[in-house]
C-alpha cells in the first residue's frame, strides 16, 4: 500500500476515535461524497451504499442512536497490508451499547484511496455480535452478549 493511503486511512481512524470520544470533529472528510460502501453480514446495517450520504444514513446514525459513545472507544489496528491506493486493516473495536453490553468486534477493512480520498470501503465483522449487543436480537446464547 502507498504511504499516501495509508495516511488517509490512518485520518479516519484518528477522526473517528476523537468523534467516538466527544470531539467535534467529522470523520467523514476524508470520504468522497460519492464513495461506494459495503457493510458485510446479516444486520440492520448490512448493505452496498452508494454515496457517503447514505453511509452516514444507513450505519453511522443508526449505530450512533445505540452506542453509548466515550473517550477510549473506537477502531484499533493490528496489522495493515496492501498495495497502491488499495490497502487492507485488521482492527479490533472497542466500545459499549445503550443496552450496558460491551461491543468488542473484530473489523476486516478494505479501502481503496483515490487523489486523498476513501473512494470504496468493505466493513466485515461479526454482525451476530452487532445483531446482539446494538439491536438486541438474541440469535447467540446471551453468554455470548455479555
Amino acid at each position: 500500500m502507498s504511504e499516501a493511503a495509508k495516511k488517509v486511512f490512518e485520518e479516519y481512524i484518528s477522526l473517528f476515535n476523537r468523534a467516538v470520544g466527544g470531539e467535534q470533529v467529522d470523520p467523514f472528510s476524508v470520504f468522497d461524497k460519492n464513495c461506494k460502501f459495503t457493510c458485510t453480514g446479516n444486520s440492520r446495517i448490512s448493505a452496498k451504499y452508494q454515496s457517503l450520504q447514505e453511509v452516514v444514513d444507513g450505519v453511522f446514525s443508526k449505530v450512533g442512536d445505540l452506542m453509548d459513545f466515550r473517550s477510549g472507544y473506537g477502531f484499533y489496528p493490528a496489522e495493515y497490508f496492501g498495495d497502491g491506493g488499495r490497502m487492507v486493516a485488521l482492527m479490533r473495536g472497542r466500545g459499549a451499547s445503550k443496552l450496558n453490553r460491551q461491543y468488542n468486534n473484530s473489523y476486516f477493512f478494505l479501502f481503496e484511496v483515490k487523489d486523498g480520498k476513501i473512494i470504496e470501503a468493505i466493513e466485515d465483522m461479526d454482525a451476530s455480535l452487532t445483531n446482539c449487543v446494538l439491536f438486541d436480537l438474541n440469535i447467540v446464547p446471551k453468554a455470548f452478549c455479555n
